[in-house]
């Protein structure tokens, strides 16, 4: 088990209580210090006002407040990277296609990846179990086409919501061939009914794996699209993900 030390220096949390604000967003002393990565007051202090648009800087008590929220989110981040998420293929595509459609000009790289790798590691810490449905529709489809699948698959949440067993219409409707039972080499091999198993973070395509993690124990989600088509996805349970966790070493640095 990895120990992460995180060092916190006072004379710098005295500057955000003390210091003007024009002083502060020109403070280069190290504020926090984990491992070898250190972050000055300044650094700080920009990351806090993009996340607190309508607060005061001179807010103290919401500084100190935030301040514990992002000491605990560069931990994850150290963490993921230090078990190599950030090195992941599936990581890597999704942080690509994130830079392609970016709107927001104030969030660089650095700002994606870290917000990515804390989400990939949150969802480390669980294995989900769900069932799909699929419906095909053709990433390129017309716009109409796309609203027909659309339609279709929302005619089977209602079947479903409506309490039908989610097995049976995804073993009748579903696109994916195993749910249902098939014929392979003069044998019958019994369909899953759209079991997809235990899965984690990266197993799945992202926007399945999003609305699989977005959705609670025994809960149908909406409609879900990925490269694939339209999926109804069902979790049916969540596990907790052991030995994951890294003891992080605080102390106050004087």
């Amino acid at each position: 088990m990895k120990r992460i030390s995180v060092k916190i220096f006072a004379f710098a949390i005295a500057a955000l209580i003390t210091l003007s604000i024009q002083a502060q967003k020109e403070d280069k002393r190290v504020l926090i210090s984990i491992d070898d990565e250190e972050i000055s007051v300044s650094e700080f202090l920009n990351v806090y006002q993009k996340n607190n648009v309508d607060t005061d800087l001179s807010d103290k008590k919401s500084l100190q407040d935030y301040l514990e929220l992002y000491i605990n989110f560069r931990l994850k981040v150290k963490e993921a990277r230090d078990l190599g998420m950030d090195t992941a293929k599936a990581f890597v595509e999704e942080l690509d296609g994130y830079r392609k459609q970016l709107a927001e000009p104030y969030f660089n790289d650095q700002e994606v990846t870290d917000e990515l790798l804390l989400e990939a590691y949150d969802r480390l810490m669980f294995d989900v179990r769900a069932s799909h449905i699929l419906i095909k529709i053709d990433e390129n489809a017309l716009p109409a086409d796309t609203l027909l699948a659309y339609k279709k698959v929302m005619v089977i949440r209602e079947r479903l919501m409506a309490g039908e067993d989610f097995a049976g219409v995804a073993a009748e409707l579903s696109d994916d061939p195993s749910a249902r039972d098939r014929q392979a080499q003069g044998q019958v091999r019994k369909g899953n009914g759209g079991d997809l198993g235990y899965f984690t973070v990266f197993d799945m395509v992202y926007p399945f794996e999003t609305g699989a993690y977005s959705t609670a124990v025994g809960e149908i989600s909406m409609p879900v699209r990925t490269s694939y088509g339209y999926h109804l996805i069902k979790v049916t349970d969540k596990q907790e993900a052991l030995g994951k966790a890294t003891v992080a070493h605080l102390y106050l640095s004087m």
